[in-house]
């Protein structure tokens, strides 16, 4: 791999929010997971971004691509989850009922990503009727729901001061019907919503990394920087190939991860700090919000992992 002609080659593209989608559709996303090349394309990919907003975007949907892929068909979709400002069930409202052959989908989220890009959205719902489910009830479900279903009512959202190209809102369900097909197998929580968590980090953290690589080059004193990015790049495809370790079910951690990920987000805050003062550094600075988010849960998914190692 040579570090500066794969920076300078991505650079040239300077791809926007709405490019970016574009380049998911076209790219064969199922057979670069199958090689544990994801991760490669997604660093190249967010060098080849042309704001902060465009990598996350770009991260955030090859993580999607990644989890949910095989439901999607190609399309676009925004995860749809957060309810009360929380992602656990315990705390939604948003829920599935059964009348008669029909699942009704009835409910508030708190944020939808991206309105204007997507071709669908995955949202998290509670199983309000044990009929749905034999004799469970309560357990939730991830529904495909086409993004201009009639029944879905947004709203414009800008309490996130972060990402400020991409479209934020704030969505109403009101009685959406869902057909049994388009409800994803297995309870929502323990197979998408807990999985999505580590699988976001991970490809976020890969394509701000890219991303990162755009603003250093041509910086003074840039070269201290390359040795870093390169051992970090050399450990892609390792972390690609134990991340498909997990995915069946997710149910235990991996300290290679978790290890490079705690990596990648120290490393980005010291190379924008250090740059303090520069406007493009100073504005990845108040974007690197979404990697504080996480600190709490990559903290304790490394503890649980150094135990288990």
């Amino acid at each position: 791999m040579n570090m500066l002609s794969d920076v300078l080659g991505a650079k040239e593209q300077n791809r926007d929010i709405s490019e970016q989608t574009q380049w998911i559709k076209e790219s064969d996303i199922s057979s670069l997971i199958v090689s544990d090349a994801l991760a490669q394309y997604a660093f190249l990919a967010g060098i080849s971004s042309a704001s902060s907003s465009s990598a996350f975007w770009l991260g955030y949907q090859l993580a999607i691509q990644y989890l949910f892929g095989d439901s999607l068909n190609g399309e676009i979709a925004a995860f749809v989850i957060n309810e009360n400002r929380s992602s656990n069930p315990a705390d939604w409202c948003t829920s599935l009922v059964k009348n008669q052959d029909v699942n009704v989908l009835s409910g508030k989220k708190d944020f939808v990503t991206a309105k204007d890009q997507i071709d669908c959205l995955l949202v998290g719902g509670v199983l309000k009727d044990s009929e749905i489910d034999g004799k469970i009830k309560g357990l939730t479900r991830i529904c495909k729901v086409i993004a201009s279903e009639e029944g879905l009512n947004y709203q414009s959202f800008n309490g996130l001061p972060v990402f400020k190209e991409l479209e934020k809102s704030r969505v109403t369900i009101e009685g959406v019907c869902v057909a049994d097909d388009s409800m994803l197998k297995g309870d929502g929580y323990s197979c998408y919503i807990k999985p999505f968590r580590l699988v976001e980090d991970f490809f976020v953290s890969v394509s701000l990394l890219g991303y990162l690589c755009r603003l250093i080059h041509g910086c003074s004193g840039s070269k201290k920087y390359w040795g870093k990015i390169s051992l970090l790049r050399a450990l892609l495809p390792l972390c690609e190939a134990r991340l498909k370790v997990l995915k069946p079910d997710f149910s235990s951690y991996d300290l290679v991860i978790e290890g490079f990920l705690n990596e990648v987000a120290g490393f980005i805050a010291q190379v924008v700090r250090e740059n303090s003062g520069v406007d493009l550094f100073d504005s990845l600075s108040k974007d690197l919000m979404v990697l504080s988010i996480g600190e709490k849960a990559r903290s304790i998914r490394y503890e649980r992992a150094l135990k288990q190692d």
